[in-house]
Order: C-alpha cells, then sequence, then structure tokens
C-alpha cells in the first residue's frame, strides 16, 4: 500500500488528484505529510512533481539534532562538542541529513528542514 499526502496549493489540481486517485487498491491517500510515502507538491503552479519519502529516508533522532544545531548556527566543532562526539562523525550525519533531503549545502538542509517542520528557527 503506498500512501500519499497531497499538498498542491491549487484546490483544482488538489481535487483533481483526489479524484484521480481515490479508487486505485494500491493508493491511500493520507492526512499529514509525516504518514507518506510520497508527497505530491505543486510550489511551483506551472508544473506538479513527486517527490519520495520512503520511511528509511527519515531522519534519525540523532540527525535532528544536527540538523537543529545547524539551524541555530552552529558549526561542525560545536556540533559535535554539544552531542560530545567527534567532528567526522558530524560531517557523517551531515552528508546523511542532505541525502536524504536531497540537498546540497547546509542552507537549503536548514530551509528544507523548516519547509518539513523537522525543525524550528
Amino acid at each position: 500500500m503506498l500512501r500519499i499526502y497531497l499538498a498542491p496549493h491549487d484546490p483544482g489540481t488538489r481535487n483533481a488528484l483526489r479524484r484521480a486517485l481515490r479508487d486505485h487498491p494500491d493508493i491511500r491517500l493520507v492526512r499529514s505529510e509525516a504518514e507518506a510515502d510520497v508527497v505530491v507538491h505543486d510550489a511551483d503552479p506551472r508544473a506538479s512533481h513527486v517527490s519520495r519519502v520512503a520511511k528509511d529516508m527519515r531522519l534519525t533522532d540523532r540527525e535532528r539534532q544536527v540538523l537543529q544545531r545547524l539551524a541555530s548556527g552552529h558549526g561542525n566543532a560545536e556540533i559535535a562538542a554539544e552531542l560530545m562526539v567527534s567532528t567526522s562523525t558530524v560531517k557523517f550525519h551531515l552528508a546523511a541529513i542532505f541525502a536524504k533531503l536531497g540537498v546540497h549545502t547546509r542552507t537549503e538542509a536548514v530551509a528544507t528542514g523548516v519547509r518539513q517542520g523537522l525543525v524550528m528557527l
């Protein structure tokens, strides 16, 4: 069973997708992004895209802690000291966060984390 969260801002698009997917036997529409395997967005009204949010791609608790400290402006050494790990471990967590969020920079990671409700500023 594939769980889908529909996030388009345009009500017409959202309703059309809902109707198209409603009766599919292998699809269940869910009410929150956290429950979803697939999230359908249309941040750009000219084009919708689907991003997979597989269960094994969700951030671990430690990765969330690293991302929260990153959002607070901490550097790798500060994060390592606060979490009592090495800077190499912090770099490892950052690489995993970047891969899971589909981003390439620290700024993108924080912005995506905020949008997804993973961190608070």
